[in-house]
């Protein structure tokens, strides 16, 4: 699981990006126990092809 700036880090994005992109439903995420934004490396390769 990636968090957001390790996302970011990946595709060579901003942070912004990456959560605009959750906040509009082109990238797939969840909350984790602590509410953290998590984000699977599979989804992430799904969202930049």
């Amino acid at each position: 699981m990636l968090t957001p700036q390790q996302a970011a880090s990946r595709a060579q994005v901003s942070r912004g990006t990456i959560m605009n992109a959750i906040k509009d439903g082109h990238l797939f995420a969840r909350r984790d126990n602590r509410n953290r934004w998590q984000i699977e490396p599979a989804d992430l390769l799904k969202w930049l092809s």
